[in-house]
This record gives C-alpha cells, sequence and structure tokens, in this order.
C-alpha cells in the first residue's frame, strides 16, 4: 500500500468502553505526597520568615501585606466570601425554558435579534 493511501491508526480506547489502569481512586499521589512532605519540613521556619516580613518596616507595604495574610489564612482559615443578591438579600434565579414551537413569531424574531440569547 503507498503511504499517501494508508490511514493514521487511532490512538486511545474505544468510545463506551471503561477506563483501565492508572490510580485507583482515593490512592494518594506519591510524587505530590513527598513534595508535601519536603515542604513541611520548612513550615516553622517559612512562618518566622512571613512573621519578620510582615513585621519590617524597611519592606513594600505590599510584601507586608502579602506575608500578613498568608500569616492570618495559615491560622485562621481564607476568610469567608459572603455572596448575597440586591440589598444584601438572597440570590434570585429565574431559569425560564421554552420550545421554539411554544413561542410567537414576534418572541422569536427577538431571540434572533438579541443573537440568540
Amino acid at each position: 500500500m503507498d503511504d499517501a493511501t494508508q490511514q493514521p491508526k487511532k490512538r486511545g480506547r474505544k468510545p463506551g468502553t471503561p477506563k483501565t489502569g492508572g490510580r485507583q481512586k482515593g490512592t494518594p499521589n506519591k510524587a505530590t505526597a513527598e513534595v508535601k512532605s519536603l515542604a513541611r519540613q520548612y513550615g516553622a521556619d517559612m512562618i518566622d520568615v512571613l512573621a519578620k516580613i510582615a513585621m519590617d518596616d524597611e519592606r513594600p507595604e505590599s510584601a507586608r501585606v502579602s506575608a500578613a495574610k498568608e500569616l492570618l489564612d495559615r491560622g485562621y482559615g481564607k476568610s469567608i466570601q459572603q455572596i448575597s443578591g440586591p440589598d444584601e438579600g438572597p440570590i434570585q434565579q429565574h431559569i425560564e425554558h421554552s420550545y421554539a414551537q411554544d413561542l410567537t413569531d414576534d418572541e422569536l424574531a427577538n431571540i434572533v435579534a438579541r443573537g440568540g440569547r
């Protein structure tokens, strides 16, 4: 057969077939665990470094704020991000689903005019 007419071989598994191999669900990644273990050896020293940066008046304010934020996040957890609607009330969600056959010609024209939105 001519090289130009040969079809390239498809790679991967056929659609619908189960995944095989790889790490079992729930098994920790050994490389990640090793890096975390090495990093934790420096934890106390790095907290001291952050504290020194945060308290050093000679450092730029941005560095001090960043160091202070990291310390507070580690010690107290990250601050909660409140999500609210208008006037600090609950978020209102309106979902409307219409079939094209149920819409009037004017409603369909309006959708087309808005670019399908």
